[in-house]
């Protein structure tokens, strides 16, 4: 994985595919803060945080969304989290969750767009395998999409 190209034999050059990852997650900053997406990918600050990517916010009706667009060269894998960070890009905030896991398939055309939607993963967050609905812990009934803006996740019903 690299800046887009690799050399061949002879030293000639070959262009390698760059496909466009689109990540977008839920989450309610102070003012000041960002998130910032880190990964075991130098693209991605390779688990720096300051080296890491900083996202765009983007309210949708009640809800602030973080997102941002990245080329990336074909057949790239990487693990990432998020990270609340300050003005300085100091640490606020890691998920606490599992790392999750990206990797491109093969054989997308040049230009193709790829789409993240993640939510923060907090530890208490719990899956419930008979009514098929995800939801954080907390003391309010779930029905329907609720911000938590308390637990930093999203409740999602999916019955």
């Amino acid at each position: 994985m690299g800046s887009g190209g690799d050399l061949g034999r002879a030293g000639s050059v070959r262009k390698c595919k760059r496909v466009n990852v689109h990540f977008k997650i839920p989450y309610t900053t102070r003012w000041g803060q960002s998130l910032v997406i880190i990964g075991s990918d130098a693209l991605l600050g390779a688990w720096a945080v300051k080296e890491g990517v900083k996202m765009t916010p983007l309210q949708e009706g009640d809800i602030l969304f973080w997102q941002i667009v990245l080329p990336v060269p074909e057949h790239f894998d990487t693990e990432y989290n998020y990270c609340v960070v300050d003005e300085n890009l100091d640490t606020v905030r890691r998920e606490s969750g599992s790392v999750r896991a990206l990797t491109i398939p093969e054989g997308l055309p040049q230009g193709a767009n790829v789409e993240a939607h993640d939510f923060w993963q907090v530890h208490n967050i719990r899956f419930c395998p008979h009514s098929k609905l995800i939801f954080a812990v907390c003391n309010l009934p779930v029905t329907s999409t609720i911000p938590h803006r308390n637990l930093h996740c999203l409740c999602v019903a999916l019955i």
